[in-house]
């Protein structure tokens, strides 16, 4: 205790120095915390603009507050990239600036209906930053010129109080609310995956993704660091979560990556395929499965092509899960030139796995016949620094909490040789994740 007094207080003294520095750009400010929780850290900022990235390997990302801020209700590349290097050129250091980035499937219905305040794409340059990777955690401050006045700072140095206080708290392992489960009814997933299957024979599609939703009604509001902390346990899978305007959060448990950049290496993957965990690698092997995830792997390596000198893939392998086994392929690339990790994600996003092919008409098929939006479900989530290296990750196996209501989303590809009963049943799959850290699943 008398340790953690120590490092809280010179937390406050480096803050105090920080603050009477002149102000040139953003100003950042780092110092030593204590290590936390997912929930916990989570719940240490209980105000709306929270961000979190939680990967298997590599330091779990936290975001609260807001220094600048990105919001666009389109797909264009131009205008977020300037954002994004004013940002890096602002004096923060650049490798420190992280801006954690959520990006809806499609701009149909982004940032309207239950999905008001998650735009098409937005880009958060959090306040604070919290970082921690294997027991060691550091906490960031960005300041702008534009910020709010705060004569002696009083107000950074109580968010900072309230910050530590709930790091340091410990996690409450609060039983989930009693609730029910309504799905899609099956007249209307039988019409939309039927409508899919007729696509595809007709030649129009090789492959789509159709998607359901379900909703998850609770007897008390659903506590979004409770699901996260149970999230983050799900073995190779990045939890994520981003909070949004009217306390709606979007957060998940997704196996897979987008792709990720370090300097001018570029790795992705390629994940399509699933059958149940238990049914075995030969199951993985039917025409039907190989040929849904070798248009997805062709695909990509297509889009890199451009923007790479070379491009790998590896054969591809069983990834197990804890509910499901899928075929992934590993693709290394490359690049020509620095191409900023959000160029990347934008010319990747949507892949095959989650839309179809061809893609741009896929996309249109969907938005026009499922039941909803999807929002940022089957976008990516993720974030960059300030030389432009970062990681986006797939926004699956997720769904969006607002109040009492919990809506989870999954997906199915089809190609020749699907049915819409084996499809539902893979949707039925998918959801168990999502599920079990609701408490309503084993």
């Amino acid at each position: 205790m008398a340790r953690e007094r120590s490092t809280l207080a010179r937390a406050h003294e480096i803050l105090e120095r920080a603050l009477a520095t002149p102000r040139r750009g953003i100003l950042r400010a780092g110092m030593v915390a204590p290590a936390s929780t997912p929930g916990s850290a989570w719940l240490a900022w209980p105000e709306e603009a929270s961000a979190a990235y939680l990967p298997p390997e590599g330091p779990a990302l936290f975001g609260f507050g807001r220094a600048a801020e990105f919001r666009s209700s389109g797909r264009g590349i131009a205008a977020p990239l300037r954002w994004a290097r004013a940002v890096a050129r602002s004096g923060a250091p650049r490798e420190e600036s992280v801006v954690f980035c959520g990006c809806a499937f499609s701009p149909r219905g982004a940032g309207q209906g239950a999905w008001a305040g998650f735009p098409a794409l937005r880009l958060l340059l959090p306040r604070w930053t919290y970082r921690l990777e294997a027991e060691r955690a550091t906490l960031s401050l960005a300041l702008t010129a534009s910020d709010p006045a705060d004569p002696g700072g009083r107000r950074l140095h109580d968010e900072l109080d309230r910050l530590w206080a709930g790091l340091v708290r410990p996690s409450v392992a609060e039983a989930p609310p009693r609730a029910t489960l309504r799905q899609l009814p099956p007249r209307r997933w039988n019409a939309l995956a039927g409508g899919a299957l007729r696509a595809i024979s007709s030649g129009r599609f090789e492959k789509l993704v159709p998607a359901r939703s379900a909703v998850a009604r609770g007897a008390r509001r659903w506590e979004a660091g409770a699901v996260l902390q149970a999230l983050a346990r799900a073995p190779g899978c990045t939890a994520f979560a981003f909070q949004e305007e009217g306390r709606s959060t979007f957060i998940g448990a997704t196996p897979e990556r987008l792709v990720a950049r370090s300097g001018r290496r570029l790795l992705t993957e390629a994940l399509a395929g699933t059958v149940r965990r238990g049914e075995g690698y030969l199951d993985l092997q039917t025409a039907k499965t190989v040929n849904e995830h070798e248009l997805v792997a062709r695909e990509i390596v297509r889009r890199l092509r451009p923007v790479c000198s070379s491009v790998s893939r590896d054969p591809a392998v069983a990834r197990g899960l804890a509910d499901m086994v899928h075929l992934k392929t590993r693709i290394e690339g490359r690049l020509r030139k620095n191409t900023h990790v959000l160029e990347l994600g934008l010319r990747l996003h949507p892949t095959p796995a989650v839309s179809g092919l061809p893609t741009r008409a896929a996309v249109r098929w969907l938005d026009a016949n499922e039941a909803e939006p999807r929002g940022w479900y089957a976008g990516f989530v993720g974030w960059f620094d300030g030389t432009g290296d970062g990681e986006f990750s797939v926004a699956i196996r997720s769904g969006l909490l607002r109040g009492k209501e919990a809506r989870l989303f999954t997906g199915a590809g089809m190609v020749l040789g699907s049915t819409v009963a084996g499809e539902y049943d893979e949707t039925a799959l998918k959801q168990r994740p999502f599920l079990r850290a609701l408490g309503m699943a084993k």
